[in-house]
């Protein structure tokens, strides 16, 4: 992350300007709290990123939504939600910084979905997936939608 941040500060564009300031404004919220705090929030972040148990549906680990996060600290809330909401924009991961380690998103997914032959979504098996037909890139990354839940 370091070095990311460190060849966004150089290059100054817009979008390596507002992943340094969220960081930053998000470190700076995090720097106000104490230790109890601190191990909720490791603990939540636990929860939402063990798919494994979420997608076996059992009650042992409850993932945290925003709107529990708004009532823990709503300026961290909305700094987390702004951040996330934003990461995954062209933009932001056709910057080098971001192509250069992770690859470029849309080649990914074109070769995700060239795979997927059975146009559903490869998490839940349900729900219909357009794949390299659709106009837009669709959400085949994550388990539980990232408009609802944070990390």
């Amino acid at each position: 992350m370091k070095e990311i941040i460190e060849e966004l500060f150089y290059s100054e564009t817009k979008w390596g300007g507002f992943f340094i300031s969220k960081i930053q404004e998000i470190y700076a919220i995090f720097k106000s709290l104490d230790s109890d705090e601190i191990e909720r929030l490791k603990h939540w972040y636990k929860a939402n990123n063990d798919i494994i148990t979420l997608c076996s549906n059992h009650n042992e680990v409850v993932p945290i939504r925003y709107k529990e996060l708004d009532s823990f600290n709503k300026e961290l809330s909305q700094a987390l939600k702004t951040f996330f909401k934003e990461l995954y924009r062209k933009e932001i991961l056709s910057l080098k910084a971001f192509s250069s380690r992770i690859g470029n998103i849309d080649e990914h997914y074109n070769a995700f979905m060239s795979v997927n032959k059975t146009g559903k979504c490869p998490y839940c098996g349900m729900i219909d997936i357009d794949g390299v037909h659709s106009s837009k890139r669709e959400a085949y990354d994550h388990y539980i939608p990232k408009s609802l839940y944070p990390y």
